[in-house]
C-alpha cells in the first residue's frame, strides 16, 4: 500500500516559503502564474514569497530569480505554471535544490494523449529519484486559509485575507469547481474553509492521500468535503478505510461525485456485473464506510458546515420546529417525512410554554405555529422550552420575513441570544428574501442572516436542502450513538488464497459443486450427454425435477429458453429432452443436459462478487428473479464481509419483508442467509483469479430449513463463463 510522507504534505500546506516558477505581471487571461503570486500576497501569507523567472528581475514588486537553485533560502512549496514540456527539467532543479512538495498548474499531460501521458511518466520518476511528492499537474494548486496560505491560479477576485477559516476541508480533482464554486459560495455565506487540494490529474498525490493527511493529521479539519470523477484504481480500499478512521477521529468525509449515469461499464457476463455501471458501487461502498454522499455543490458545504457545527449533538432525540408560517410548517413537515426525519413529539410541559405565550393564536404542536412571536422577544423562551425537552435535540426555526431590515435584525439576536444559554443546536430555515427592504443594499449592520452567520448558525434558505442535510446529519449521529446498526467494514487487504496449479476450482467444470464443497448448500445435480442418461438422472434424484442446457457458453439459460421447471414424469421429461437438445443443436452444441432437483424455497436471492477496479472484491445481495435488474433491488458491499454485515444488506433489500413473513407468510432462513453471504463474501474475496462469481437463484426456505444454490456462474480473467456441476456424469 502506497504510504504518504506526511512531512510533504505538510510542507504544501504550512510552508515557510513558497516558490511561484513561472510568476508574471499578468494576471488576466492566461495569467496562471501572475495570478498565484498575487493570490498569496492578498491572502496575507506571511512567509516568504519568490517569483521564479528567467525573464524578470522583479515581479508584482517582488525580487525575482532566474533559477530555484538561486533562491538563498530553503524552499518547502514550489508551484509550477510554465509549458509542460519545461516542466521535467524545473521538477530536476526542485530535485537538486531540495524543495520536498511541488504543485504543478500546467496542463498538457495524460489529459492530452499518449505524448502528454509520456511526458507525466517522466515527471513522475524524476519526483520518485529525488524524493519529491507533488499535487496535479493540470490542478488549480492549495489552499490553507487559516494559515493564509492561497497557493492557486484561481481567478477570485476579492481580498482573500478576509475568508473564514473554518473547520471544512475540500479535496478535489477539479480546481474550478473547488475555489470557485464551493468555496465562493461558501464564502458567500460566511462559511468558513480550512484546506483546499485540487489534484488534476493525479499523477502522484492523488485523492485517497490528501483524504488521509487531512483525517490523521489536520487536528482542525472535522468534515473533509470530496468532489472527484473517479478513485484511482486500487485506492478505493484506502479511501474507505480513511473514512472509517474519521468516524473513530468524530471527523465526517463527504463525497460529490459525478458519473451517477455513467455508460462507462460495458454489460458483464452475470447479472452482478451488469448492474455496476451506475455506479452503486460507489454508492454501496460509501454507506459501508460512513461516507455522506451529496448531491450538489451547495449540499456539499452546507451539509459539511452543518455537522462540523453540531458535533456536540446528541444521537438520540427529533427535531423541534418553531416557525411563523403555518405554510412553512407544512411544508417542512412533508420534506422532513421524504427524508425519513422524526419530529419530536414534545412533552406537555413544553405545550404548555407555547400556549402561554400564543395566548390562544397560532398551534402549541410541533412543527409550532408561532406568528408576530417570530418577530419578539418571546421568540426566546420558545427556544429555551425546546432545549429543555429531551425530546428535542434540535431546533429548526422557519422565517418567512426579509432577511434584512430591524425586524431580521430583532430575529436574529433573539436566536443568538438564546443560543448562548442552550445546548440545543439551532438551524435557521429563512425561507425568503435577503435584502427586500434595503432595496438590494442590505449591509453587516442590517442583515439578519449576516448576524447569524457570524454567529455560527447554520442558514438554509431552502426547505428542501435543509431537510437534506438534515437526513445527513442524522444518519451521521445515528451512526455515532448506535454503531451496531451500522456495521464496520472488514479492513486490510482481503485475503488470498495460494496461486492453484492449473485452473482454479471454481473455475472448473464442477462449480456448482465446488461451491458446495466451500460449505454453501447446493441443489443436487447430474449431467446427462444422451437420452438414457437423462433418464437415469432424473429417476436417481426423483421426480419432479428441473432439466437445463449444460452449455459453457451460456450464461443466462433462461433467455435461451433452455430451462424447463417441474417435470412430473417421463414423458414431460421426453418433450424437454427434444426441446432443449434442439436448441443445443441450433448452436452447434453436443446434447449436454443438467439435470437437477426441483428445490423449493419461499424466496429466491440472487448472491454475487464483482472484481471492481477500484474498490476490489465486492460482494452483492439482490432480489431474485428479474427484479434484481427490473427494480435494481440489490445492495453491494466490500468483501468479505461479517454477519452483522450480511444482516444488515439483507434488511435494506426492498424485498426484505418477503424474507421476514410478509402478511402472513412464514419467516424465511435468514440467519442461514447471512451466513451464506459471508461464505460466499469469504471465498470470492480469497479468489483473484475470478472477476465475477454468481448464485442466482440461491433459495432461501422457511426458518430453520436453510438455503439451497440452484444454479452458478463464474468469470475468470479470460471473460470465460463456467456452468454448473459436471459431477456424476454418465
Amino acid at each position: 500500500m502506497k504510504v504518504v510522507d506526511q512531512a510533504s504534505l505538510s510542507s504544501m500546506f504550512n510552508p515557510q516559503t513558497v516558490a511561484v516558477v513561472g510568476a508574471s505581471e499578468n494576471v488576466g487571461y492566461g495569467g496562471y502564474g501572475g495570478r498565484v503570486l498575487r493570490n498569496l500576497v492578498r491572502a496575507g501569507f506571511t512567509g516568504n514569497i519568490v517569483p521564479v523567472s528567467p525573464k524578470y528581475e522583479e515581479v508584482q514588486g517582488l525580487k525575482a530569480y532566474r533559477d530555484i537553485r538561486d533562491v538563498p533560502m530553503p524552499v518547502d512549496l514550489a508551484v509550477l505554471v510554465v509549458r509542460a514540456e519545461l516542466i521535467p527539467g524545473i521538477m530536476r532543479a526542485c530535485g537538486e535544490k531540495g524543495v520536498p512538495a511541488c504543485s504543478i498548474v500546467s496542463a498538457g499531460f495524460a489529459e492530452r494523449g499518449d505524448e502528454g501521458a509520456a511526458l507525466q511518466r517522466e515527471i513522475l520518476a524524476i519526483a520518485g529519484e529525488y524524493g519529491m511528492r507533488f499535487s496535479g499537474p493540470n490542478c488549480l494548486g492549495i489552499a490553507n486559509i487559516t494559515e493564509h496560505v492561497f497557493a492557486s491560479a484561481s481567478s477570485l477576485a476579492w481580498n482573500l485575507s478576509e475568508l473564514r477559516p473554518g473547520n471544512v476541508s475540500i479535496v478535489s480533482q477539479s480546481g474550478a469547481m473547488a475555489f470557485n464554486s464551493v468555496l465562493a459560495r461558501a464564502h458567500e455565506h460566511h462559511v468558513g474553509i480550512g484546506k483546499i487540494a485540487t489534484v488534476g490529474n493525479q499523477a502522484d498525490l492523488a485523492i485517497v492521500d490528501f483524504l488521509e493527511y487531512l483525517i490523521d493529521h489536520d487536528e482542525q479539519t472535522r468534515v473533509v468535503s470530496v468532489l472527484l470523477e473517479a478513485l484511482l484504481p486500487g485506492d478505493g480500499r484506502r479511501f474507505l478505510e480513511a473514512a472509517g478512521r474519521a468516524a473513530d477521529a468524530g471527523k465526517s468525509v463527504l463525497a460529490l461525485k459525478v458519473g451517477r449515469t455513467s455508460q462507462g461499464a460495458a454489460a458483464a457476463a452475470s447479472h452482478t456485473g451488469s448492474l455496476t455501471g451506475d455506479d452503486a458501487i460507489y454508492d454501496d461502498c460509501f454507506e459501508a464506510a460512513g461516507v455522506v454522499r451529496v448531491n450538489d455543490l451547495d449540499e456539499l458545504w452546507q451539509t459539511g458546515n452543518l455537522i462540523a457545527s453540531t458535533s456536540g449533538m446528541s444521537g438520540h432525540g427529533g427535531i423541534g420546529v418553531l416557525s411563523n408560517s403555518g405554510g412553512l410548517n407544512s411544508l417542512f413537515a412533508d420534506l422532513c417525512g421524504v427524508e425519513e426525519l422524526a419530529l419530536a413529539s414534545i412533552d406537555q410541559t413544553t405545550v404548555d410554554v407555547l400556549r402561554e405565550i400564543l395566548q390562544g393564536f397560532g398551534s402549541a404542536a410541533n412543527p409550532a405555529d408561532i406568528t408576530g412571536h417570530i418577530k419578539r422577544d418571546t421568540l426566546r423562551d420558545m427556544i429555551v422550552a425546546y432545549d429543555r425537552d429531551e425530546n428535542v435535540n434540535l431546533t429548526v426555526i422557519g422565517i418567512t420575513p426579509s432577511g434584512s431590515g430591524p425586524y431580521a435584525v430583532g430575529i436574529a439576536r433573539n436566536i443568538v441570544a438564546a443560543q448562548q444559554t442552550t445546548k440545543t443546536p439551532v438551524v435557521v430555515l429563512w425561507a425568503s428574501s435577503r435584502d427586500l427592504e434595503t432595496a438590494g443594499k442590505a449591509t453587516t449592520d442590517d442583515s439578519g442572516i449576516t448576524i447569524l452567520l457570524d454567529a455560527g448558525v447554520p442558514v438554509f434558505e431552502e426547505p428542501r436542502k435543509c431537510a437534506r442535510a438534515l437526513r445527513h446529519l442524522y444518519r451521521r449521529r445515528r451512526r455515532e450513538a448506535e454503531p451496531a446498526a451500522f456495521p464496520r467494514m472488514i479492513t486490510g487487504a482481503p485475503a488470498q488464497a495460494e496461486p492453484a496449479t492449473g485452473a482454479s476450482p471454481l473455475l472448473r467444470d464442477n462449480l456448482l459443486e465446488s461451491i458446495g464443497a466451500e460449505r454453501i448448500p447446493v441443489a443436487r445435480s447430474l449431467v446427462a450427454e444422451d437420452w438414457e442418461a437423462t433418464v437415469a438422472a432424473a429417476e436417481q434424484l426423483g421426480y419432479p425435477i428441473v432439466v437445463k442446457v449444460h452449455s459453457p457458453g451460456v450464461a443466462h439459460k433462461t433467455e435461451l429458453g433452455g430451462v424447463r421447471v417441474g417435470i412430473a414424469d417421463r414423458a414431460e421429461l421426453r418433450q424437454a429432452y427434444e426441446d432443449l437438445t434442439g436448441i443445443l443443436d441450433r448452436r452447434g452444441e453436443p446434447p449436454r443436459l443438467l439435470v437437477q432437483e426441483l428445490v423449493a424455497g419461499e424466496v429466491e436471492v440472487i448472491l454475487g462478487g464483482v472484481r471492481d477496479p477500484i474498490f476490489g472484491p465486492v460482494v452483492m445481495l439482490g432480489s431474485g428473479g428479474i427484479l434484481v435488474e427490473l427494480l435494481r433491488d440489490r445492495v453491494f458491499r466490500p468483501a468479505p464481509v461479517d454477519t452483522a454485515t450480511a444482516h444488515a444488506m439483507i434488511r435494506s433489500l426492498n424485498g426484505a419483508p418477503l424474507l421476514e413473513g410478509h402478511r402472513g407468510r412464514p419467516r424465511c432462513d435468514v440467519d442461514a442467509l447471512a451466513d451464506t453471504i459471508v461464505r460466499f463474501s469469504e471465498i470470492f474475496a480469497a479468489a483473484p483469479e475470478l472477476t465475477e462469481l454468481e448464485i442466482n437463484p440461491l433459495m432461501v426456505g422457511k426458518e430453520g430449513s436453510g438455503v439451497r444454490a440452484v444454479d452458478a456462474l463464474a468469470v475468470g480473467g479470460d471473460e470465460q463463463v463456467r456452468e454448473p456441476a459436471e459431477a456424476g456424469r454418465r
